[in-house]
């Protein structure tokens, strides 16, 4: 326990909303004095929260070796994208992630209508375009129609995986299923940063 804690950051703290101190105190702990953190801490009992409560906001493992770090950074990305959103940080972090999955997607399809099937060029500039708007202004409205284009997308998959004269295999239907499921969490991030954490400052 520190041994002062300002009369200046009970107050602020005070007038906190619920969601920040709980935000602060698990995405942003590091950037506070301990003094800080243990006025929030002391805010969120203060407010009827237990201390097993308060436990779970606290980091319960050491800073991972770089050994560990290296074992884990390929998968680091992609747990970020699809665990639960917990923060509005973190739901800007999915957006973003999102918008360059849609760029990847852009591109593959590029170099194929470039290569193989012309048509698919357009495809490939659409979903620019759109991962362009999702990046700027992180719409819901676009996800919307980003969860739509997927869709289209994968029935169109199914469809030619169905027609016994395609030859393109079942390769289409695995992107399709890629392609939803990060369009239906940039939906999700973007309901939340225009929700539940709209109210909180970046």
């Amino acid at each position: 326990m520190p041994d002062k804690i300002s009369k200046h950051l009970i107050d602020t703290y005070a007038k906190w909303p619920i969601d920040k101190l709980f935000n602060e105190l698990r995405e942003s702990r590091d950037d506070y004095t301990e003094g800080a953190v243990y006025a929030m801490e002391l805010e969120l009992l203060n407010r009827g929260y237990d201390m097993e409560e308060i436990e779970l906001l606290r980091p319960l493992e050491p800073k991972p070796s770089n050994s560990v770090e290296l074992s884990k950074g390929t998968s680091s990305l992609v747990m970020g994208m699809f665990s639960e959103i917990t923060s509005r940080k973190h739901a800007v972090k999915v957006t973003r992630g999102c918008a360059g999955a849609f760029y990847m997607i852009a591109a593959i399809q590029g170099l194929i209508g470039y290569f193989i099937v012309p048509e698919m060029i357009f495809s490939g500039v659409v979903w620019a375009f759109f991962a362009s708007l999702l990046l700027m202004f992180k719409s819901r409205i676009v996800s919307i129609i980003l969860v739509l284009l997927a869709a289209d997308f994968a029935v169109a998959m199914v469809l030619n995986f169905l027609d016994p004269d395609s030859v393109g295999g079942g390769g289409g239907i695995w992107m399709a299923v890629f392609i939803l499921l990060v369009a239906g969490r940039a939906l999700l991030a973007t309901i939340s940063l225009n929700g539940k954490f709209k109210e909180i400052k970046d």
